[in-house]
């Protein structure tokens, strides 16, 4: 057998407005300001990458190469 329970009463909240369409342009502008910002560091990021990788490669190349020959002799 089944009893009732009385649910309990939803929480109060208050009504949602909607937003303006100056507030709507305002938001998506700083979003898109956001965007910008953020692809320039990446490029900017993506340049330092690509030169400390290159002097990495310079550095390797220094240290692997023979500096006398005096192995190759033995």
């Amino acid at each position: 057998m089944a009893t009732w329970r009385a649910s309990a009463p939803a929480p109060h909240r208050a009504p949602r407005h909607a937003a303006s369409d100056a507030s709507l342009q305002r938001r998506l502008e700083t979003a898109l300001e956001r965007n910008r910002q953020l692809r320039d560091q990446v490029s900017d990021l993506t340049r330092k990458l690509e030169t400390a990788h290159g002097e990495i490669r310079r550095l390797r190349t220094l240290t692997a190469a023979p500096s006398n020959g005096a192995a190759e002799r033995r």
